[in-house]
């Protein structure tokens, strides 16, 4: 099953950015207001954590969620045949701070937080830095996007 959705994920990744993320912009439309999935956590959520916005408000930052966490797992498809110039292009970092430890003999460590394209961070870090990589991962349920995520 593995290597039939690696193949499928693979090809997708090869299509432009631009037209993944119009297929993005149409995979929002059916997850929100089609399939609504789990869209009442969210409100309630939102509800509990921004008491004093209205409802209206309140959807209007759910519908930016979903939005971009639809984005976000489209761009982490692109992440299986991107480059290194699409990294270079799209994400920037001053990396001569952290090698300069490096040179030094001293130890470095970094935090990066669970956000959206968090995904490119962990890339861009591992091509840039001098540094042996080691990232933290809790791993998936499901063993063939687990296996996916790893690589």
């Amino acid at each position: 099953m593995y290597y039939i959705i690696y193949g499928f994920l693979y090809l997708c990744s090869l299509l432009p950015l631009w037209l993944l993320y119009l297929i993005s912009d149409g995979f929002y439309f059916l997850i929100y207001y089609v399939f609504g999935y789990r869209k009442k956590v969210v409100l309630g959520n939102l509800a509990i954590a921004f008491p004093k916005k209205t409802e209206k408000e309140r959807i209007r930052i759910a519908k930016n969620f979903y939005h971009k966490f639809i984005d976000s797992l489209i761009e982490t498809i692109k992440l299986l045949s991107a480059p290194d110039s699409f990294f270079e292009k799209r994400f920037t970092g001053n990396w001569q701070v952290v090698n300069k430890y490096y040179d030094e003999g001293r130890s470095v460590q970094l935090h990066l937080g669970h956000n959206f394209n968090w995904e490119w961070g962990n890339v861009a870090a591992v091509k840039q830095f001098r540094y042996k990589f080691l990232g933290v991962y809790m791993p998936l349920a499901n063993k063939t996007f687990d296996r996916l995520f790893k690589r």
